[in-house]
């Protein structure tokens, strides 16, 4: 894999995981497992960009059918199935994280019609938004990131 790096734009991901030295030969790249990686994981405007293009893919793909979501976001981010227990937590989480984000909807229209104020800018339906907050878990889980 080629990036092109510039001295004056780091690239912050890559700073995060430990980059390699950019000079003709990199004998030997150290690793490390740091807070940071995390954090940058949690709030990186690329990695959030990419779970909600990584949901909207297996939105289109599965029709709405959240076995097949999680089914086939497992195969293409761990070029596997989910085990039993993992297909089970995963549909666990996408039906409480919906639920929640409704309850945030309505609140969030509650408070809108009460201030008489300029409605927020419209977010992704909940379903969707649940598929992209397990995208984002699974770009950050360290099956996704490592290779053993």
């Amino acid at each position: 894999i080629y990036v092109q790096v510039r001295r004056s734009r780091p690239l912050a991901m890559l700073h995060a995981f430990d980059a390699p030295v950019m000079e003709v030969n990199c004998e030997r790249r150290q690793s490390s497992t740091v807070a940071t990686q995390s954090l940058m994981l949690m709030n990186s405007q690329f990695i959030l960009d990419q779970a909600a293009r990584f949901a909207q893919r297996l939105h289109a793909e599965a029709a709405d059918d959240r076995v097949r979501e999680v089914t086939r976001a497992w195969q293409l981010a761990f070029s596997r199935n989910p085990t039993v227990s993992e297909l089970a937590d995963a549909l666990e989480f996408l039906s409480r994280q919906v639920d929640h984000l409704q309850t945030v909807v309505e609140e969030t229209d509650e408070q809108a019609k009460k201030n008489e104020k300029a409605k927020p800018a419209p977010k992704p339906p909940p379903e969707l938004q649940a598929l992209t907050e397990l995208c984002q878990a699974l770009l950050s889980a360290n099956e996704f990131l490592y290779v053993d």
